[in-house]
């Protein structure tokens, strides 16, 4: 009497290690060291002393302390924008192409908020202002089209109510110079928008069951 055949067992798949503990220290303290050789590089560069570089514009320029504070802010909500973004990305699968893509528009335009590039250095360097707003431009309706394939998702409408908000900030610009409120306004809340962008796209992968990671 034959017997039927036994189903083969495969070894159950092992999950990646990720890198050695070191490695992330070591990576973390990379990029430091390299931002202080950039910033001492910089100082001789430019014949100023490095606290020029390294101190709070309110303390070298000897203005008060609330100076430019929505500014700041401004800038620290892009950082979360960019982090939480690319983080979600890692998180959710399904999502990482526009997720990632979201997260490196977010670090180019942190730099750009709070290093005035487009505002001053570019101008300095021959590079006018309306070059960089042609490219962010761009690359903003490129980072349309994978948002607008889902528009009703919940992710999708935070990230188009944002970039509403934020292209308000820049007709203001453009268009109305005085009202500073109006165009720093509508960029910050266009920016906290965003922040909810990563929240969002994380909580309804976990409402449908899907197991998070790489």
């Amino acid at each position: 009497m034959s017997h039927p055949p036994h189903p083969v067992r495969r070894p159950a798949s092992r999950p990646t290690p990720g890198p050695a503990t070191w490695q992330v220290l070591g990576a973390a303290l990379a990029v430091g060291f390299l931002a202080l050789a950039a910033t001492q590089a910089a100082a001789w560069s430019f014949g100023e002393p490095v606290a020029v570089l390294t101190r709070d514009p309110q303390t070298s320029a000897d203005v008060a302390w609330y100076t430019g504070s929505v500014a700041v802010f401004t800038d620290m909500v892009w950082a979360v924008v960019a982090a939480c973004t690319l983080l979600a990305a890692w998180l959710v699968p399904q999502e990482r192409p526009r997720l990632v893509a979201l997260g490196l528009f977010a670090v180019v335009l942190a730099a750009d908020d709070a290093l005035l590039i487009h505002d001053e250095v570019g101008p300095i360097n021959g590079v006018p202002q309306e070059a960089f707003l042609a490219v962010y431009a761009l690359a903003a309706l490129l980072l349309l089209v994978p948002f607008l394939r889902h528009p009703w998702t919940a992710s999708s409408v935070a990230f188009l109510l944002g970039a509403a908000l934020l292209g308000l900030s820049i007709v203001a610009d453009q268009l109305f110079p005085g009202l500073h409120l109006l165009e720093d306004g509508a960029k910050l809340l266009g920016v906290l928008l965003w922040t909810t962008v990563p929240v969002l796209a994380l909580r309804d992968w976990r409402r449908a069951g899907q197991p998070t990671g790489p």
